[in-house]
């Protein structure tokens, strides 16, 4: 079974720790397999060092050091041309090409549109390389489940569209549900390939996008939050 930490665990760690930081630090301990409590306690110390206690992720003035644009991002601050391309190479971002670390030269693929509906997903995948590449995407659906006492109970959802303009760099978008909502996903769609998607989640009542415009001007993006509630 996989290591999975609380909330008031995480806290009792490291006092600092956003409470949001469990779902994305479980994920992580969910994905190492048969991991022991010693080497996930490990983990999670050299996570929080690293990060500021979970708060940072990206390196302070990282744009402006001598190693941008490899500057450190994510909570374990990766950094320099080398850790990258090695990060890449075992990301496997291009199944077909030759496994060494020499012959990662970037990712072709970028995804400009990841919405839902009701019923569907929609994704959109660009190619930037001169062959096809395989992709797989995934899209999660949720089942309710109502209390013994309830006989029935009603499920509303409710998805929006915000258009942001997004000035030169990157940036952090946050929008929320109404009061009494939870938040299901964070979508977007994207029509200009200066603007790029860093990641996109949905916490408790609210979606995060971090979102970077590569050009000199400012540009807008589509960003959709889907938000549901029961009763």
């Amino acid at each position: 079974m996989a290591i999975a930490l609380t909330p008031s665990q995480l806290k009792a760690i490291c006092p600092d720790a956003p409470a949001s930081a469990v779902l994305s630090l479980n994920s992580i301990l969910a994905r190492t397999g048969g991991v022991t409590h010693l080497r996930a306690a490990m983990l999670v110390a050299q996570l929080a060092t690293s990060s500021g206690s979970f708060r940072r992720l990206e390196e302070e003035d990282g744009p402006h050091r001598p190693s941008a644009p490899y500057f450190g991002r994510s909570w374990v601050q990766l950094s320099g041309r080398r850790s990258y391309r090695e990060a890449g190479a075992a990301l496997d971002l291009d199944p077909g090409r030759a496994k060494s670390v020499d012959s990662f030269a970037g990712a072709a693929l970028s995804v400009r549109t990841s919405t839902s509906s009701l019923r569907a997903f929609q994704f959109r995948v660009a190619n930037a390389g001169e062959r096809a590449h395989g992709v797989v995407v995934q899209g999660s659906c949720a089942t309710v489940l109502l209390a013994p006492a309830d006989a029935r109970a009603r499920l509303s959802t409710k998805i929006s569209t915000y258009t942001d303009p997004v000035a030169p760099g990157r940036h952090h978008f946050r929008h929320r549900c109404p009061a009494g909502w939870t938040a299901l996903g964070a979508g977007f769609a994207l029509t200009t390939g200066s603007v790029r998607i860093d990641g996109a989640a949905a916490v408790g009542p609210n979606g995060s996008w971090w979102v970077r415009n590569t050009s000199p001007a400012p540009l807008a993006a589509q960003l959709q939050l889907t938000c549901a509630r029961v009763g």
